[in-house]
C-alpha cells in the first residue's frame, strides 16, 4: 500500500513535460520514435506494482538518453553529475501511457541514490 501512494505522490510532483520541442523531428517520426521507445520496455500485465514493475532490482539495459532524452523527464530535482535510467514496464488504456523506470543519480564515488519513476503520457497531438 505504502508503494501505490508512493507512486501516487510521484505522479504529481513529476508529470510529464512534453518535451517533444524538436522542430527537426515531424510528428509522424515522433510517434514512431515513442513506439521505438515503448518497445524497450514490458507490458506489464500484473495487477501489483512492485520492484519489477520497474525493472527489478539488478542492472539491466539503460535507456539511450541520445535517442530517447524527449521522453525523459527533466532532471529538475536533480544535480547529479550522472544519470542513467533503467527500462521497467509500461501500461496503456487507449491514448495514454504510464511508464515506470529506475532513475539511478550519481554525484561521486561516495554519493548516489535511486529513485522510482512514473511517467503519465498523453499520446495526443505530435504523440
Amino acid at each position: 500500500m505504502k508503494t501505490i501512494a508512493y507512486i501516487i505522490v510521484i505522479l504529481f510532483l513529476f508529470p510529464f513535460k512534453g518535451q517533444c520541442q524538436s522542430s527537426s523531428l515531424q510528428p509522424d517520426s515522433i510517434s514512431a520514435l515513442f513506439q521505438l521507445f515503448l518497445n524497450d520496455f514490458t507490458v506489464n500485465d500484473r495487477k501489483e506494482i512492485d520492484i519489477l514493475t520497474f525493472g527489478g532490482d539488478v542492472f539491466q539495459q539503460m535507456i539511450d538518453t541520445d535517442r530517447y532524452g524527449m521522453f525523459l523527464p527533466e532532471p529538475n530535482d536533480c544535480d547529479c553529475s550522472l544519470i542513467n535510467w533503467q527500462q521497467g514496464s509500461f501500461l496503456q488504456k487507449g491514448d495514454v501511457v504510464v511508464v515506470f523506470m529506475e532513475r539511478f543519480c550519481q554525484d561521486d564515488e561516495f554519493y548516489d541514490y535511486c529513485d522510482y519513476m512514473v511517467l503519465h503520457i498523453q499520446r495526443t497531438g505530435i504523440l
